[in-house]
């Protein structure tokens, strides 16, 4: 599942021999390369200020990136993070 970045280590071809990974199930596209080798390495960069910002994922008060409050944060940043909240949401077996 696209939501569980361990499954893809590895190189870049898969270990079993097959011809790719499918990271949103049987319907979805082939990708012959890995798809951890095609995200940008800021893009990695983004996950835990991400899970920090949710609570770290243990359902508290999130951390805002930048000193100050809500309104202090930059806007690109709240945008993203709110685009990856609704790519899991959709991602997500139950979303």
């Amino acid at each position: 599942m696209v939501l569980k970045p361990w499954a893809y280590s590895g190189g870049e071809q898969p270990e079993d021999g097959g011809p790719g990974w499918q990271p949103f199930g049987p319907a979805g596209p082939l990708y012959p390369i890995n798809p951890r080798l095609v995200v940008e390495p800021w893009a990695w960069d983004m996950l835990p200020l991400w899970r920090l910002y949710q609570g770290g994922g243990m359902g508290g008060a999130g951390h805002l990136p930048d000193a100050g409050g809500s309104l202090d944060q930059a806007a690109v940043m709240i945008e993203a993070f709110g685009l990856m909240t609704a790519t899991e949401r959709e991602l997500s077996p139950d979303g």
